[in-house]
């Protein structure tokens, strides 16, 4: 149904056609109306039509002119066009300037109301925003419904709403290089031009923003299934989405970061990246924060196995029961080992199987006889949050067949022949997911859930022919919120305790498009769940594998992606099915190595797929500590950009973070290779730390110790060198020479150390390393070393 939304209270909207300049420092916009006719008057007053005809004026970012068509487009099913230029205006009204608004300040801006032929009303506003990082963005806002109500045996107008259009520019004065986005023959109509003055593709998956890394800009629909590129006959640059649902709101933006006074074109991107990811901050579903649970899929499975086992095993022997006793069992014993060692467990999430196999999405009667609300509630005594697994396709094996079947029978809408999954997109199908997910949250107090089985599945680059499924689990997503914020503020008024804020997590079908994080906090990372690669144990293949796999589908198909918004499969440390196969090696070193290569990567969802037993207390103390350094750190990991090669090709290779201020930063390297090896980087190359961002000053002076203790000492592993620098100084050459000061390490526990064979060596720290420094880090084979960088510049 069409919804209108009301302006601001105490707002008068307004009718004149005098056009709006929304200019800042960066970025400048002006849009108006073609005409506005008089007709006479009333009284003395003239009186005038509605402005008719809303265009587009003047787009400019840094004083170029982008060379903007139109404002919007709605494109309907018989293929006809509804320009924003066929409109007229209904009412207006201004946005006021807000500042300090959640690190933000609103400079200026405008709701509209318009007519549109074809029985359309549409509402659009713009918004002029400055972050606190000094970019600016245009965001704009779209949302049509019909004009009348709609009448029996008549065709709802805005149903009839194809897609639409919310960037329209010029290609000849801003594309570059872009592959069009809807035939192949326009390519060549597009003059090339230098890097520095372009528009290119952001990545190689749906939903990915056009950038202009040198001048700092990035432009974008903000949804992930958004198409960028150009239009048919190649002379339009347009940011469109097919698929659109009346009564929604869609957003577009245009960014610009500051101008590149300083440093390379190299350091472009990075400052790019950071200013784009700082935006999405700003406009994700929610906050972003660290999310620490245990996960049940490798410890309890559903007996008989039946669909629980991948390995087609009867009986899934070393897994413990999935029921209510063990997962109270579970719980408490996570969150005792924990808490001793002073760390706060965020939630337990029931995996597949804690279902009925004749009522899916409800717990299990035989397992879970009092339902989940029981489990729910010890959660919350211990000051966590219960999550569970849901899969809007039915799920995997033959549990997800059963669930299909069964929802076949009960006329939920469901694809056919070799991709048979329910059909969440399907009117009936969707209201029971929906109200199984809603019972589940106001009913058993579920505040996470994991979302598995949408879309194309893994790998796709967007949704292909699956998309209403995508849109409707994001709105789902955003509906359970909703009732999030609503029992909670109930809770308060009532004087409970309100929940934990929700976290959802995208597992298969997502993608790394940026925006799916403006509906879920975590994205899986793509490949499959385990897998091996290279040399080493088969637990140090398990982590080469993971960290080729984010490599591979994120950090080479998503640059704008930020990698703390990835689940990568956490910490799996399991006798039980695939991993007592596919994992078989369970060395203390192995362990260390997993739990400090996972939390330096900065990924949210921080899953704990462990077994209690085959953790001795020297594995929590490691455990611990690794999840102590990311929280006392947590602003830093935001940051995380990957630094390196391919794990898959042996390269070395990590992670970095920086944030300023204070100004300081994490780093960590692995040698994938059982060789050892040297690696060469400066901290600005691995911190992505450009000279035009704070901190990234030439001369700057830094102190970089190790986190975790190791095996070598500073002289054998790291050289700092002044070879390279443009103008080596004497204060360079003294770095090299510099006495080591006390160990500032944080230790692992003793027993760790022991058996990593690391005690035997005191750590150093260095306390004045340059930025532009080369510095030769020695690896021995699979070692991985890990970095806390503090500038020491005032």
């Amino acid at each position: 149904e069409g919804r209108r939304v009301s302006p601001p209270p105490g707002v008068s909207p307004s009718h004149d056609g005098a056009s709006l300049d929304a200019s800042g420092e960066l970025l400048r916009a002006t849009w108006g109306w073609e005409k506005q006719d008089s007709t006479g008057f009333v009284g003395d007053q003239r009186r005038q039509d509605p402005a008719k005809g809303f265009v587009p004026m003047s787009l400019e970012a840094h004083g170029l002119s982008l060379g903007w068509q139109e404002v919007f487009e709605l494109v309907l099913r018989s293929g006809e066009r509804v320009l924003s230029r066929n409109c007229s205006l209904a009412s207006r009204t201004s946005l006021q300037g807000v500042e300090g608004l959640r690190k933000v300040t609103l400079v200026n801006g405008e709701m509209v109301t318009l007519s549109c032929p074809k029985g359309l009303e549409v509402q659009w506003s713009a918004a002029l925003l400055r972050l606190g990082t000094g970019a600016e963005v245009i965001r704009t806002r779209l949302l049509y419904y019909s004009s009348q109500p709609p009448q029996p045996e008549a065709a709802d107008a805005a149903q009839e709403v194809a897609g639409i259009t919310l960037w329209d520019l010029e290609a000849s004065r801003v594309a570059c290089g872009l592959v069009p986005g809807e035939t192949g023959e326009a390519a060549g109509a597009v003059q090339q031009r230098s890097a520095d003055n372009c528009f290119r593709a952001g990545g190689e998956v749906d939903g990915s923003p056009l950038i202009n890394i040198g001048r700092g800009l990035w432009l974008a629909m903000e949804h992930p299934r958004a198409a960028h590129g150009l239009r048919n006959n190649g002379t339009s640059l347009v940011a469109r989405l097919w698929g659109t649902a009346p009564s929604t709101a869609y957003f577009a933006s245009l960014g610009a970061a500051a101008p590149l006074s300083q440093g390379s074109f190299a350091e472009a991107m990075p400052l790019l990246r950071r200013q784009f990811q700082t935006y999405l901050r700003l406009i994700r579903a929610s906050a972003p924060r660290q999310h620490l649970h245990y996960a049940s899929w490798y410890d309890l499975r559903r007996h008989p196995c039946v669909d629980s086992s991948a390995l087609g095993l009867p009986r899934c022997t070393a897994a413990k029961t999935f029921n209510e006793e063990q997962s109270m069992q579970r719980l408490a014993e996570v969150h005792s080992q924990l808490a001793a060692r002073g760390v706060s467990l965020d939630g337990m999430l029931l995996d597949d199987g804690w279902d009925d196999a004749g009522m899916p999405w409800q717990a299990d009667a035989l397992n879970f006889p009092r339902g989940l609300a029981p489990l729910s509630a010890a959660a919350v005594e211990k000051g966590t949050t219960l999550g569970v697994w849901l899969s809007p396709w039915g799920g995997f094996g033959e549990g997800g067949k059963r669930r299909v079947r069964l929802g076949a029978s009960r006329g939920f809408e469901a694809y056919e022949g070799d991709w048979h999954t329910l059909r969440l997109s399907g009117p009936r199908c969707y209201a029971w997911f929906r109200n199984a997910s809603r019972q589940l949250l106001l009913g058993s107090g579920v505040r996470f859930f994991k979302f598995d089985g949408v879309g194309a599945g893994l790998g796709k680059p967007g949704a292909g022919d699956f998309g209403e499924d995508v849109d409707k689990l994001l709105q789902l997503t955003a509906e359970l919120r909703e009732d999030a914020l609503a029992a909670d503020n109930l809770a308060s008024s009532s004087g409970r305790r309100p929940s934990s804020e929700l976290f959802v997590s995208a597992a298969t079908g997502s993608w790394p498009s940026p925006f799916w994080l403006t509906s879920v906090d975590s994205v899986w990372r793509g490949g499959p769940d385990l897998g091996r690669k290279g040399v080493g144990s088969e637990r140090q293949q398990w982590i080469t594998f993971r960290d080729a796999m984010v490599y591979e589908s994120v950090v080479q198909r998503a640059p704008l992606f930020p990698l703390s918004g990835l689940s990568l499969g956490g910490i799996v440390w399991s006798g039980a099915e695939e991993p007592g196969v596919y994992l078989n090696s369970y060395g203390l070193e192995d362990f260390v190595d997993e739990v400090m290569s996972f939390f330096m990567s900065g990924a949210s969802q921080q899953e704990l797929q462990v077994q209690p037993e085959l953790l001795a207390p020297a594995h929590w103390d490691a455990l611990a500590s690794a999840v102590n350094v990311s929280r006392q750190n947590r602003e830093l990991l935001l940051d995380s950009h990957w630094i390196g090669g391919d794990p898959a090709k042996g390269d070395a290779y990590g992670y970095a973070s920086y944030a300023c201020p204070p100004c300081a930063g994490l780093l960590s390297w692995r040698n994938p290779l059982a060789e050892t090896r040297s690696v060469e980087f400066t901290l600005r190359s691995a911190l992505a730390l450009p000279q035009s961002w704070p901190g990234g000053a030439v001369g700057g002076r830094w102190r970089m110790q190790p986190i975790w203790a190791v095996p070598s000492s500073i002289e054998e592993s790291l050289l700092p060198a002044v070879r390279g620098l443009d103008s080596p100084t004497a204060e360079a050459e003294a770095v090299t020479s510099m006495p080591a000061p006390p160990d500032r390490a944080l230790p692992l526990p003793e027993a760790v150390k022991a058996d990593a064979g690391a005690s035997t060596h005191a750590q150093s720290s260095w306390e004045a390393v340059l930025l532009d420094q080369p510095l030769v880090l020695q690896l021995k084979g699979l070692e991985l070393r890990a970095f806390k960088v503090e500038s020491l510049s005032p």
